[in-house]
Parts: C-alpha cells; structure tokens; sequence
C-alpha cells in the first residue's frame, strides 16, 4: 500500500453541494514532516516540515486559527505553537493531529464539528474529543470524522444524513463511535458521507447515498451502516460532492456519484451508482476530489485534472470542461495535490507551491478576481526580518512554503502578521499597521449591495417556509433530507445578511416580504406568488413532492438571477464578505437545482 500518499489531504469546502473533504491516512511521521497544502473553500492552510501550520484566505468563523477573524492574504501561523503531523480542511474548519494523537480543530462550529463539546466557533486550536487519541482525521463540510491507532472510527458533528455512521438526526457534540468491527487504516469525509478503507483495500461508505455516492445501488437511500463498496481494492480513497474517488494498487482511478461537468472522468456525464474507470489510461498514484472537478498525479508526478473548469481549475491553460483526464500545463512534476472549491494547488519535491484556478489569498481573489489557468508559483519572500527554515534570510522568495511554514510556526503568539486591506475598485491594496485592523472602517458598499442582502433575507426566508410545509406533507426521505441541507444553510446565510446590514448602520429585514422606498411591495426573482404558496399548502405525497421540486427550482433559478444582476451591477459585490457570500450562493444553488432536477426526473 502506497502509505506515504496519504499524507497530504485532499480539501475541498463548498456548503451543501461542494464538499469541504479530506483524506488523511497514518503516515510515517517522516513523510508528514516533509510539508503538505491544503485547499479549502476559501482558504488555504500548509504544513512545513517541522509540522508547524499557517493558513491565508477567508477567516469569517476563525478557519485560519490564528487567534482573530481576519482575512489574510498571506500566510499566519496557526496560534499555540502545536506541531501537527496531518491536518484537513473542512469549510470553515480545519483539525490535526499532533505527534501525541491529540486532535486539535479550529474555525466553524456551529454543528459541533470541532469536537470540543460545544457550538462556539473557535479562532484558536481547542482540543477535540477529551482525552481520546486518534491516528487521523478528516474535516468534512460540517462534520469530522477520526480514526484511533486500533482502526477504530468515531465522527461528530452534523448528522442530516447519517455521515456519522449513526441514524440521522441531531448533531453530536462529542465522538461517536461508528459501529462497525472493521479496522480501517484512512478516512475520508465529503458533504454529507463519509468513506473509509480496510487494510485489505476495501472501502466501506455510509451516509447519503442521493447520488450514488456510497458505491452501492442497493442503499438508494443511503445507510448510517457501512458497507463495502463493490468493485476493486483501493490504496487511496477521496470523497468530493456527492461522488468518491479511488486509485487501486495497480495505479487505476475508479470514481462513482454525481457525474455532473464530467467529474467521474469516464467520458459521460451520467451518474454511476458504482466504481467506474476513469477513462484514459493513466497508471495514478494518488487522487483528489474537490468541488466539481478532480485531479490526480501519476506515478511520476503528472497532474492530470478533469470536470469543470469555468475558472480554470483544470490548469490546462484553457476554461473547457473534460470529461476526462488533462495534463496540467507546465511539466511540472509534484509530490502531492490538493483540489479546492474553485482552485487546485499541489506541492513539488523542492517545497514549491503551485496553483492554479480560483484560489483564496490569490492575487485579486479578495476583489473577485485573481483566476490562473496554468500553475502558478505562490509564496514567495518572507516578511522583512523572518528567516527561512534554515536560520537565514530567504531572499530569494522562490515560493518555498514548506520552509516558510518552519519559522511562522515558532513566532510567538503576539507577533503581528501583515494584514492586507482591499482597495475599492480602481484602488491599490495596502498593508495595515499593527494595531490598525481595531476600528478599521468597513470596506465600502454600493446601493446594489444593499439591495441584494435585503432582497436575499426574504428570498430565503420564503423557502425556509416551503420546507416547513414539506413536514407533513410528504413521506418522501430524499425530500427531507433535501430539505434539511436546504434549512441548515439557509438559516445561517440570513443570520449573516442581517448581520452584515446591521453592521453598517441599516436596517435588516426579517419577514417574507420586502418593502421598497415607496412602501411597495417588491417580490425578487423566482419568489412564489401567494397563489402558488397555497397550491402548495394543500398539496400532498406526489403532488406535493413535484410542486415542491418544480418551485423550488424555480426559486433557486430566481437566486442565481440576483447574483449575475449584483455582479452585473457598476462596484457591486467588490466587498470581500459579500463577493463570498454571493459566490456561495451561485454554486450552492446551481448544485442544488441539478440535484433537485434529478429528483424531479427519477419520480417520473
């Protein structure tokens, strides 16, 4: 078994349609020590090779663990001076585990995801799980799963569709254990699944099973019961969106579940309940899925990448979706790869980090912008008077971030980290001075933005409304589990809105209806009119499923016209938080209408 591939994570964080995944195995601790870099919605965290952890990018719930909540462009060390022999990002929260087998988590925790008992997000390293050691971890989207050195597997946090290994219900604060006599040696943990191998190369999966996720046609409706996955043994196993990913001893990648954009890789777009070969011939070492595209290194260290490629994640120089592998450009060879939400980036012998596509702390990510589609070297000089891993000045600023990780990792504490603040549109970036950041203005907002997060409270709002219809309206489980992602999310995102409205001085909606200046009632794009809420309300079973499968659709369809009309508009959506925040919607939605949309036609 290649054990060493499985020291690198494979990330990937997108709400409720991309998953936030890792796959972390038992390393020897020399190969964890030679670095690692993990992709994460939207932000990036590095392992040097000391062990010491920073992380750059999006800081809303504390993700970075730098002790604070905010955003950085470059990279800070991960607070408590902890070295970390693995680590694995989720959506907003990222875990390791310590020489000791401590698991320490950090960032989101608003399912228990961070294992420390509690729902408080936590912008500093707590310990997760009490006194239990583990061998590994992987951070899902809003769950975390483990593994002790014995095999054994235990998951906390969200459990809307049983990824815990545990029937479906409410969130667990703590770990529970999964109850299964298999002993595993890695794990793996998507959005709503979770995916473990057996040192006889067998992978077991449990949770939802919507898109054929699970490798088991059987469990259409998924399992909190692991069970093996047909087909061949597997050395590496990753879980994405709604699909998994496995490359065999023999170097052959196998992926099954949702097959949108092409991301099982097998020439087609259609869904497969069951491992399928990944099309070109390619003998691969090690695989990673990330939102809707994959990507994989050969065996001698050629990436390939395939699925959706709008912002270049691919990396072959072009915005085409493959259906099937590419070579990334370049001819770069890399020890390890880790696929993102919008991005890819991967690590070389030497410690370079390149990446490629949409990636948090990219230039122009925070404006918007900043999209590659060939590698790109990032990292770069140290900040003045910090010293490579060595002791002395790295002048040079060749991108080593294994090394830069080494001396992040030892400042104490208190030292300052360079904040770089986003200018308005047409406006250079500027870097605060220590101290600076309290009593920061907030960046700028136009009329468009205000009117998209007031407009978006009642879009939301109406249908968290049509899910609480759906309670009893229908006995249909992939509709309440459905509905559940939907009112998870949902829910949070109007908190944020009103937040962020409340925060700059204005009034935050909080009823289905929004009025305009005039006192007008102004109803957004793809809202239902009062006529067709009450068709709905008195609907039932199968007349009620394809009513509410048909507005909801309608009604996502309406969200995705709000976000290109915010974009579309002059200085709209420039604002780091709300570019994010819109960005989170387009994707969630779209994904949501495909999973809806096959719904719809599987009922027939």
């Amino acid at each position: 078994m290649r054990l060493h591939l499985s020291v690198l994570p494979a990330f990937l964080a997108l709400y409720l349609g991309s998953p936030a995944l890792s796959l972390v195995g038992n390393p020897p601790p020399a190969q964890a020590g030679a670095g690692a870099v993990a992709v994460g919605f939207s932000h990036v965290c590095t392992l040097g090779g000391d062990g010491a952890a920073s992380c750059r990018g999006t800081n809303t719930y504390g993700q970075l663990g730098d002790g604070g909540t905010a955003d950085r462009a470059e990279p800070a060390p991960v607070s408590g001076g902890l070295s970390f022999q693995s680590i694995s990002v989720g959506h907003g929260h990222a875990c390791g585990v310590t020489a000791d087998g401590a698991v320490h988590c950090w960032g989101r925790n608003a399912y228990g995801e961070l294992g420390d008992g509690s729902t408080t997000d936590r912008a500093e390293p707590v310990r997760a799980a009490g006194d239990m050691t583990f061998a590994a971890v992987a951070a899902g989207t809003n769950h975390t799963c483990a593994l002790t050195g014995d095999g054994e597997a235990y998951c906390w946090g969200l459990n809307s569709s049983a990824q815990l290994g545990v029937a479906a219900g409410t969130p667990s604060l703590e770990p529970v254990r999964v109850p299964v006599d298999t002993e595993f040696e890695s794990i793996t943990a998507g959005v709503d699944h979770t995916c473990a191998l057996a040192g006889n190369g067998r992978a077991s999966c449990w949770g939802s099973n919507d898109m054929g996720e699970l490798g088991d046609s059987t469990r259409a409706l998924g399992s909190a019961q692991p069970g093996e996955v047909d087909g061949p043994r597997y050395d590496v196993l990753s879980a994405g969106s709604n699909r998994t990913c496995g490359v065999t001893g023999g170097g052959d990648a196998y992926c099954w579940g949702n097959n949108n954009y092409g991301v099982l890789g097998d020439g087609t777009e259609e869904r497969r309940a069951g491992p399928t070969e990944v099309a070109g011939g390619h003998d691969f070492s090690t695989i990673t899925a990330g939102g809707v595209h994959t990507c994989a290194l050969d065996d001698d260290g050629e990436a390939y990448c395939w699925g959706l490629n709008t912002f270049g994640q691919l990396g072959d120089g072009s915005t085409t979706e493959r259906l099937e592998p590419v070579a990334v450009a370049g001819g770069h060879t890399f020890e390890s790869i880790s696929a993102g939400n919008y991005g890819t980036c991967a690590l070389t012998a030497a410690g370079e980090v390149y990446c490629w596509g949409r990636v948090a702390g990219m230039g122009g990510y925070e404006e918007g912008e900043g999209m590659d589609t060939e590698p790109t070297l990032v990292g770069g000089e140290p900040p003045s008077g910090e010293t490579g891993s060595a002791g002395t000045s790295d002048a040079a600023g060749d991108g080593n971030w294994a090394a830069l990780a080494a001396p992040l990792g030892a400042l104490s504490a208190q030292t300052p980290v360079r904040t770089v603040q986003p200018g308005a549109p047409g406006e250079s970036t500027r870097v605060l001075e220590p101290g600076e950041l309290d009593g920061t203005e907030l960046p700028p907002h136009t009329e468009a933005d205000l009117r998209f997060m007031r407009g978006m409270i009642p879009h939301h709002a109406q249908a968290l409304e049509m899910v609480e219809l759906l309670r009893d309206r229908t006995s249909n489980p992939r509709l309440h589990r459905l509905a559940l992602r939907i009112e998870i999310s949902q829910e949070d995102e109007i908190a944020m809105m009103q937040r962020w409205l409340r925060d700059r001085g204005e009034d935050a909606p909080g009823g289905m209806a929004h009025h305009g200046h005039d006192g007008m009632m102004e109803v957004m794009p793809g809202m239902l009119t009062p006529e067709q809420m009450t068709q709905l309300t008195e609907a039932r079973e199968a007349e009620f499923d394809r009513l509410f499968l048909e507005f909801m659709i309608s009604h996502h369809e309406g969200a995705l016209v709000m976000v290109q009309e915010l974009f579309a508009s002059p200085g709209a959506g420039q604002g780091s938080a709300i570019y994010h925040f819109a960005s989170d919607v387009e994707a969630d939605q779209e994904m949501e209408i495909r999973r809806m949309r096959a719904l719809l036609e599987s009922s027939g």
